[in-house]
């Protein structure tokens, strides 16, 4: 199914959704452990990460991203962006949309 834009069940599917992900101890722990076996080249970026912080970050921007739906203010997706944009991470690392990483 291709979605163009998210409707309001869409988003409050989303939203459930997202809240047995936090209430669930062990998801972003897990989250983690399966995106860092994805691929031999995303450990080292992640080698000196404090996931107990990292953690709330993805929370946070995940927050951020339903918030951006519901409000449609681009600061909150430029602040996302920032945080991920070439001159806040030390990587040269890319991903394609096959999720293969370049």
């Amino acid at each position: 199914m291709t979605v163009d834009r998210f409707d309001d069940t869409l988003l409050e599917t989303a939203e459930k959704s997202y809240v047995r992900c936090c209430d669930d101890p062990n998801f972003f722990n897990e989250f983690y452990a399966l995106f860092l076996g994805k691929n031999p080249a995303i450990p080292p970026l992640f080698k000196d990460t404090d996931f107990h912080r990292q953690n709330q970050l993805l929370k946070h921007a995940i927050g951020l991203l339903m918030a951006y739906y519901k409000h449609r203010e681009g600061a909150l997706l430029r602040r996302i962006a920032g945080r991920h944009g070439p001159d806040d991470l030390a990587t040269k690392v890319t991903c394609t949309p096959s999720g293969s990483i370049a």
